[in-house]
């Protein structure tokens, strides 16, 4: 494995627990249907962030 593909993965799991923590803020305030809505939100946002750093470092990579 390169170390610039080893870097963007780290970067990419480094990602994840702040995601979690924004998400965990709202959880109390919202009603179950808006919870769950909520959480596709942040995974559909992640999920777009790592395919913008996958076609950025796509040549690197």
């Amino acid at each position: 494995m390169h170390s610039s593909s080893l870097a963007v993965g780290l970067l990419l799991l480094a990602l994840l627990p702040s995601i979690f923590v924004q998400y965990r803020v709202f959880v109390p305030l919202l009603a179950p249907y808006q919870s769950r809505r909520l959480a596709k939100a942040f995974i559909l946002m992640y999920a777009a962030i790592v395919l913008c750093v996958v076609l950025c470092f796509h040549k690197v990579l």
